[in-house]
């Protein structure tokens, strides 16, 4: 009997043709499937990697270096979080959905240039580019106490095709430094997880309060209105203001006044960017963060997620974006005249100049040289945008302002809001009187305010008292004028200072008074100002601070404090020169720097005062041929918030008899010092100062 093996080639024959017929059954059955399977994730992570590896190779030869960035979990939470991202992969192959689904954060140990830090992690991310790769996928970091830069910061980590390379980084810096926009900041980072390389990621900054913090603005809320529901991505917990009860009052209840809260200098800035770029993407009502401006109570929205496409002749990249977002539109439809659109020339311009010659993008673009062909048919594209928008433009026009003149020749008494306009110069005689009787007076064009020693003039508060704000780059003098009995009650959402100074670039302040302040936290905030002097004054019988300075510069001259209930000058972020002052019974600090700021203090007198002088979270300050004198402290040196980290401070001819310095803080002209730990907790109310309101 004859036994005959079977044949191989009839068995292969056989597995070929079933696996055929399987493949073309499963493309006739579902090819979306594969297609999402074969096309979004296996290609696009391959195409990464490779991009990824190209810019490597590229970067060790030409000596390009990253900081690197190592995020380490627990075996068994690296496991949950690879199982949460195959869910979002599964959920996107099957059913092409965006992902909407919570992801958990895992607890994670962070080493950043040999720095060790502990945070949380999680996955986050709605489409496939953010989470298709394994060894590539976007994450979420909240850095906890993780000193200068991180702080208790959180930042998201992407693929920089995630982002188009440079594009949305562009527009962001151009946003910031032409419109004075809300910059949404990323840096290059090379990142690794669970030893597992990731590659080149963006590290990119969150919508959180140290966002509002390092663009110059003050603690308020970031939010979203998608299918006319609000989404807040921020909200000041903290804040005794309910700027998200107030936004949402308008927007349901008076929608167009709604629409008049829009900063359209901001929006103008943005429909100018996406007609650049020729993209409606961050116009989406999912994609546009606004934040509200709690100090001049205007709306300001961000940009992100941007990509550049190229401008044809069939294309009114415009109405494309109008048509993206409603709020955007109403807002077109309603004050079309003050978004002219037509006439933007010296904005490409402006635009042109950064892409072509700004050091910051400039630096930016060398980290990432290894996708330099996609940066350069980025920006290419953007060049030929400008040309193709330059040739659709109106002539320029001349626009003769007329200024109207406004003179105040007798005593006056103004109720209710009154708003002199851009365009207004305003002159108050001497010898006048102001009285504010429920009034918020607003001046946002010149003023001038010249009184004379025997004949000044005079402001005062009566009933419902008053508040004065002032805004824009106009001429501010004021001289021989007395302020008194003023309140912070009747600003825009009641700011904390009876007088507002607010992107005010030119002031003059004196031989002026100001006392006997109502209600508020300062009598006097600059915010955002420059090329101020406040000289010859005197500040007195004052409820809480004298003088609050956000991320402004001036000089203080000649000035006498008396009697200040909180502090006599307290600055963040700021440049301030102190000169020939003298304090005097200040009932917590006499002068405060905070947050980054430079002081230099000359020739000045601190006495009888809870606390003399404060240096906290990495300001400088010089203090030169100055007094101390009965003060219950005289120096203070700690750090208050972990993200700015340790201060500076330079004696010269200036010896305080008492003090508390924090280990870690640069001092420079006292000898024997004596350090100490948590200075803050002996602070504010606790053995010095007052108690924090």
């Amino acid at each position: 009997m004859i036994y005959r093996k079977p044949s191989k080639i009839h068995y292969l024959k056989f597995s070929v043709i079933f696996i055929t017929i399987t493949i073309i059954f499963l493309f006739i059955s579902d090819r979306e499937y594969l297609k999402r399977s074969i096309s979004t994730i296996y290609l696009g992570s391959l195409f990464n990697e490779i991009i990824d590896q190209k810019a490597k190779v590229y970067n060790y030869f030409n000596n390009v270096s990253l900081d690197n960035y190592q995020f380490t979990l627990s075996k068994n939470n690296y496991i949950r979080l690879q199982l949460e991202r195959s869910k979002m992969v599964s959920n996107f192959k099957t059913f092409g959905n965006q992902w909407n689904g919570e992801n958990a954060y895992f607890k994670s140990k962070i080493n950043i240039n040999k720095k060790e830090i502990k945070g949380q992690l999680k996955l986050f991310g709605m489409n496939p580019d953010h989470f298709r790769s394994q060894n590539g996928h976007s994450f979420r970091v909240k850095f906890k106490k993780g000193g200068e830069g991180f702080g208790n910061r959180q930042f998201n980590y992407i693929n920089p095709r995630s982002r188009d390379f440079t594009t949305d980084y562009l527009l962001n810096l151009i946003y910031f430094k032409i419109y004075d926009g809300i910059r949404i900041n990323s840096k290059p980072v090379e990142v690794f997880l669970n030893k597992n390389r990731f590659g080149i990621m963006l590290e990119e900054s969150f919508f959180d309060k140290y966002l509002i913090e390092t663009n110059s603005r003050r603690e308020s809320v970031i939010f979203e209105i998608h299918n006319e529901k609000f989404d807040y991505n921020y909200l000041d917990n903290d804040s005794d203001s309910n700027y998200s009860g107030y936004i949402e009052d308008l927007y349901y209840k008076d929608y167009n006044k709604f629409l008049d809260k829009l900063d359209v200098k901001k929006i103008y800035a943005l429909l100018i960017l996406g007609m650049v770029v020729n993209d409606e993407h961050p116009f989406s009502s999912i994609n546009l963060h606004w934040y509200y401006n709690p100090v001049n109570d205007l709306i300001e929205p961000t940009i992100r997620e941007s990509f550049v496409y190229e401008i044809t002749s069939e294309v009114n990249n415009l109405q494309s974006i109008l048509n993206n977002n409603k709020i955007i539109s109403d807002l077109y439809t309603m004050k079309g005249d003050k978004l002219n659109l037509s006439n933007i020339s010296d904005d490409l311009d402006k635009i042109k100049g950064i892409i072509n010659g700004d050091k910051e993008y400039l630096n930016y673009k060398k980290k990432l040289s290894g996708f330099k062909n996609f940066i350069d048919k980025r920006e290419e594209i953007i060049l030929n945008n400008i040309k193709n928008l330059e040739k659709n433009l109106t002539p320029k026009k001349k626009n003769e302002k007329i200024i109207e003149k406004i003179i105040f020749k007798k005593d006056t008494v103004l109720k209710g809001k009154i708003e002199f306009g851009e365009n207004t110069n305003v002159k108050i005689e001497q010898g006048v009187t102001v009285t504010l009787d429920g009034a918020l007076i607003i001046f946002k064009g010149d003023l001038s305010c010249n009184g004379t020693k025997n004949h000044p003039i005079v402001f005062q508060g009566i009933n419902k008292s008053g508040t004065i704000y002032f805004e824009g780059n106009k001429n501010i003098s004021i001289k021989y004028t007395n302020f008194k009995e003023l309140t912070n009650f009747n600003s825009n959402q009641i700011q904390p200072a009876s007088i507002t100074f607010y992107n005010s670039n030119n002031i003059i302040i004196e031989n002026s008074t100001f006392e006997k302040n109502l209600q508020g936290d300062d009598y006097l905030n600059f915010f955002k100002s420059k090329n101020i002097i406040v000289n010859k004054s005197l500040f007195k019988n004052v409820l809480n601070d004298a003088i609050d300075s956000d991320f402004s510069s001036m000089s203080i001259m000649n000035s006498d404090f008396f009697n200040i209930g909180n502090d006599a000058i307290d600055g963040s972020g700021s440049e301030i020169k102190i000169k020939g002052c003298n304090f005097n019974y200040t009932f917590d600090k006499a002068i405060s720097a905070g947050e980054e700021s430079k002081f230099e203090i000359l020739n000045s007198i601190i006495s009888n005062s809870e606390i003399g002088i404060v240096s906290k979270d990495k300001s400088d300050i010089n203090i030169d041929n100055s007094s101390f004198d009965k003060n219950k402290l005289d120096f203070a040196s700690f750090v208050k918030k972990d993200f700015f980290g340790a201060s500076r401070a330079k004696f010269n001819s200036s010896v305080p008899s008492t003090y508390l310095i924090e280990n870690g803080s640069t001092i420079i002209g006292l000898e024997k010092i004596i350090y100490s730990n948590k200075v803050e907790k002996k602070l504010y109310g606790n053995m010095y100062g007052r108690a924090s309101k």
